[in-house]
């Protein structure tokens, strides 16, 4: 998308409507959101070896994906860079966690270049339906009104698996037993 009129992705602000965590035009899925800096270092920190081959067997599975170009608005460095955006803005830029085939580290892009983003799952206390920081018999009879209602909720899915339904209910009941 040409925003500036010359074919050039200078004026993107790709960083502005979704930082913070919840803004306006969040890309993520409700529930998830974009990793903080500390998050981003405290992941890249874990890997056994600090470069792509690192990032790529941890659990996030993080790609060299290249990036779009601020300047030309050319995609480059497709197998050899990636850039991955923080929620944590820097004047006109935001903080990113770059890693390349021989090297990861923390950086500043500016918001006009095309980065990459991954996803997170907000920390969620599963099964606290009703969000008192308890999991009781509240919570077992506002999942089965969510049950009921046809709706979803990340916090109710208990078991993970894309649905909330009677077996979320047993976990639940579970859960509250031990």
């Amino acid at each position: 998308m040409d925003t500036n009129g010359d074919g050039l992705f200078k004026s993107m602000d790709w960083g502005t409507n979704w930082i913070p965590i919840n803004g306006i035009n969040n890309p993520c899925p409700q529930g998830f959101r974009i990793p903080t800096e500390s998050e981003f270092e405290e992941e890249r920190l874990s890997w056994v070896s600090n470069n792509s081959e690192g990032a790529f067997n941890f659990p996030l599975k993080l790609t060299l994906t290249g990036a779009r170009s601020r300047v030309s608005g050319q995609i480059g460095n497709v197998g050899t860079f990636a850039g991955y955006r923080t929620s944590a803005l820097s004047g006109t830029s935001t903080r990113v966690m770059g890693i390349s085939l021989t090297n990861s580290f923390m950086g500043t892009r500016e918001r006009a270049d095309g980065n990459c983003i991954r996803c997170i799952m907000d920390e969620i206390n599963l099964g606290d339906l009703n969000g008192d920081a308890e999991i009781n018999i509240f919570d077992v009879i506002s999942m089965v009104n969510l049950i009921l209602d046809g709706g979803y909720s990340i916090v109710a899915d208990i078991n993970i698996d894309g649905g909330v339904n009677i077996l979320d209910i047993v976990h639940l009941v579970n859960i509250i037993l031990t």
